[in-house]
């Protein structure tokens, strides 16, 4: 009999919920949504979708639109390509060539997308060395001697210029006749010139930093890491110079998500903490007439492995 009116008072409780619509919110309002980072040396490649913004939902845009990315070259010519819909991308067949400006223009049912960027000359990565070790890290995430990926660059310029600096390898185990697989490397940076972005941490997969015009032209930068093996490991520290564009998007995306981010587990002294007043920041955006990043890159990488002396790496 109770299990009876227990399964009772749940039908009348299903039976009279109604779905809630806030007041003042278009629940079904969308926007587009761009992501076209243009590498240099690389064929165009722009992914259009939409945002349903109060249903954390994004779907394909299944209209094929008229997208049309024109650039001035070093001489001031202004070419144009329009570009064709293939697997969700809108790809173009002419490559991006650094020093360029870009400009991303897209006719929709709804209006019109635009944006501009200029893909920067590379600064190349004109050395670097492993060493191993290199010292002893005991934080709260790694403990245990820790090898060292440095790697120089000379940035001359008049203007400030944007950077992001990773670190990739294969430090997965595979088989001799299988292909490497390469994974980004988390490492930790302590360079003035990185701590001084006050990103959330030291402790990342890529570090976005910007070199001012009165910074001096000789950079070094050092990652540490205790993952992998560094006597055997292929590393490929990599240097992207990016447009402004890029570098305030990907800044506000590190700290954006940070913000939202939750720990494993909370406990009553977190309340006390000033982390609990973390403003969310909204992330970057240059579209206009839509949301997301229309930016250049151009990279440089430099193969380092071990220089193996005895039982260290030097």
């Amino acid at each position: 009999m109770k299990k009876y009116c227990y399964f009772l008072l749940l039908i009348i409780f299903i039976s009279c919920s109604t779905e809630y619509h806030p007041s003042g919110l278009d629940i079904n309002k969308s926007e587009y949504v761009v992501n076209g980072i243009l590498e240099h040396g690389q064929l165009p490649a722009i992914y259009i979708s939409k945002s349903h913004l109060y249903k954390s939902s994004v779907s394909e845009v299944d209209d094929i639109l008229d997208v049309t990315l024109s650039w001035e070259d070093e001489n001031g010519n202004l070419i144009s390509e329009q570009l064709v819909k293939a697997d969700s991308f809108y790809m173009g067949n002419a490559e991006v060539f650094e020093g360029n400006k870009y400009h991303l223009h897209v006719d929709t049912p709804e209006g019109t997308l635009s944006a501009t960027t200029v893909v920067p000359q590379a600064v190349p990565i004109l050395s670097s060395r492993l060493i191993f070790p290199a010292g002893f890290m005991d934080t709260e995430t790694r403990s245990g001697p820790y090898f060292r990926i440095s790697f120089d660059l000379e940035a001359y310029s008049n203007e400030d210029q944007f950077f992001e600096a990773f670190i990739y390898t294969d430090y997965w185990n595979v088989e001799d006749d299988e292909d490497p697989i390469y994974n980004l490397l988390k490492t930790y940076n302590n360079d003035e010139l990185i701590l001084r972005e006050n990103l959330p941490s030291n402790y990342l997969h890529a570090f976005v930093f910007q070199k001012e015009a009165g910074d001096p032209d000789q950079i070094s930068l050092a990652f540490d890491s205790t993952i992998g093996n560094p006597f055997f490991d292929d590393f490929f520290p990599v240097l992207l110079t990016v447009s402004e564009e890029y570098y305030n998007y990907k800044k506000s995306l590190v700290n954006h998500v940070d913000a939202i981010g939750s720990p494993n587990s909370f406990t009553l002294s977190d309340a006390y903490l000033p982390n609990i007043f973390k403003q969310i920041q909204p992330v970057y955006s240059n579209i206009e007439g839509g949301i997301g990043i229309f930016a250049g890159v151009s990279r440089s990488e430099l193969l380092t492995t071990c220089n193996l002396n005895g039982n260290v790496c030097e």
